[in-house]
């Protein structure tokens, strides 16, 4: 095996692990926002219910 293409080789595999690292680093945030989302989806629905029940109770 020559330099150059060991080099390539080498070069290729770092390649495909950060892409690999890319991957896990954008589903990991991706998990997070969603996570985050559905906490503030929960508080508006909590504060809508509550404008909900002070507009019947009128």
């Amino acid at each position: 095996m020559t330099l150059a293409s060991s080099i390539f080789g080498l070069l290729y595999i770092l390649f495909i692990i950060g892409l690999f690292g890319l991957c896990i680093y954008v589903l990991i945030t991706f998990i997070k926002f969603m996570k985050q989302k559905q906490a503030s989806d929960y508080e508006l629905n909590e504060k809508l219910s509550l404008l909900i029940e002070e507009i019947r109770s009128k």
